[in-house]
């Protein structure tokens, strides 16, 4: 080094040494800078290195998250559209339900009906009052009393005519049996006749 400085010494004057002196100086405190900046980046860069690690690290868990969702949203899209098919059969039969139900009240009412009927046709004069107040109610008697009677007299035609039937019926088995018995006598006759 001191051979150095006696190089320059004698080449240079003592200014220019001065100078010289004084730029190394600079550049030392420069160099320091630069790596007091170049630590300052690294740090930095490390900070930055971490937060790229935890960005990774949120981004792999989003993607998890993301794909247990799609998974569980395609599940339920599954059982939406199983649940839907199972409520359209469910409405189907509820309609056949509905269907069924509304055929079996008007069997009843037909039923109510040929029993109403059955007791009236039936039934004596009170008989068929009580049943036309039941299904009227208590506010018109006389116009029941009136139907009732009405009733009773359509009754007695019934059973009158029912009875000119069974005479009729009868009669006419009268006839079968004696034009059985015409034939057969004419038979003989023919047979006679023959001989």
């Amino acid at each position: 080094k001191d051979q150095f400085v006696r190089l320059f010494t004698s080449e240079f004057d003592s200014t220019g040494l001065e100078k010289i002196d004084s730029s190394i100086d600079d550049l030392q405190v420069e160099v320091r800078k630069l790596r007091g900046c170049l630590k300052a980046k690294n740090g930095e860069l490390e900070e930055k290195d971490d937060e790229i690690e935890i960005f990774r690290k949120d981004s792999d868990r989003l993607r998890g998250e993301l794909e247990e969702k799609c998974t569980q949203f395609q599940q339920q899209q599954s059982e939406t559209c199983s649940l839907k098919k199972m409520m359209a059969v469910r409405e189907k039969e509820l309609g056949r339900i509905e269907r069924y139900q509304a055929e079996c009240r008007v069997l009843r009412e037909r039923l109510a009906l040929v029993e109403s009927v059955e007791k009236t046709i039936r039934g004596s004069k009170q008989e068929v009052a009580t049943e036309m107040m039941k299904y009227q109610g208590d506010s018109s008697p006389a116009a029941s009393n009136r139907l009732a009677t009405i009733l009773v007299m359509l009754k007695r035609e019934y059973e009158l005519m029912s009875g000119k039937k069974k005479e009729a019926s009868d009669e006419r088995d009268k006839v079968r049996k004696e034009l059985i018995q015409n034939r057969s006598e004419r038979q003989k006759l023919e047979t006679r006749v023959k001989i």
